[in-house]
């Protein structure tokens, strides 16, 4: 239900801090899933989360 939710809303990513989430989704979801602290990473960085190949630190 929860992926389900998600994907109605033609979201291009997830961002989760919760694990159990984070493992739940990958099953369900072809899309890339990132933890908080690696979206701050990413913006510190200066890197596209949304770029074709997405970084390398992506969860798909």
């Amino acid at each position: 239900r929860k992926a389900a939710s998600i994907l109605a809303t033609g979201a291009q990513a997830v961002v989760t801090a919760n694990p159990g989430c984070l493992l739940q989704l990958r099953r369900y979801l072809d899309l890339p899933l990132y933890h908080p602290v690696q979206v701050v990473d990413a913006s510190i960085r200066g890197k596209d989360l949304f770029a074709p190949n997405g970084p390398p630190t992506a969860t798909r």
